[in-house]
């Protein structure tokens, strides 16, 4: 599969509005008490409310199945997808901690960002150097584009 690579999350611009960082506080402790390995959680807002929370789970999803998901198992994302009815003017805000509580990366997978990246107006994820950022669609979308025209 052609990804975009992972050095592009550095041209990702840094998120330090405290209303965003609120969210990410906000997070925080849901990550920390999932049952599993990967503590992913996904928010999505509108308007400065929460309207739904995504973990990863091991409940399997036909979605999950169709796009290519191991075990068909849901990532955070389309978990918290799953459970929201609104679909206009959506930020999807991902957090990811360890169990020390520290920041490790969220930026959604190869397989969440295409579907996330045409969903999502904004798009915020934590990283493992303790900055949150906002990515940048533009390019995801520019590189989904070309795979669909065949170019590699």
């Amino acid at each position: 599969m052609n990804t975009l690579s992972g050095s592009d999350m550095l041209e990702d611009a840094i998120v330090e509005e405290s209303k965003i960082l609120r969210f990410i506080e906000i997070a925080k402790p849901i990550c920390l008490n999932i049952p599993r390995t990967k503590k992913h959680v996904s928010l999505i807002v509108q308007k400065s409310r929460i309207l739904a929370v995504g973990t990863n789970t091991f409940k399997g999803h036909p979605i999950a199945c169709s796009m290519g998901y191991r075990f068909s198992e849901q990532h955070s994302e389309l978990n918290a997808f799953l459970k929201c009815s609104e679909r206009h003017k959506l930020m999807l805000i991902n957090a990811r901690f360890n169990a020390q509580g520290l920041m490790r990366m969220s930026r959604p997978c190869g397989l969440c960002l295409p579907w996330c990246a045409a969903i999502f107006d904004k798009i915020i994820y934590t990283c493992p150097d303790g900055v949150v950022r906002l990515l940048d669609k533009s390019k995801v979308i520019a590189h989904n584009s070309l795979a669909l025209h065949g170019h590699q």
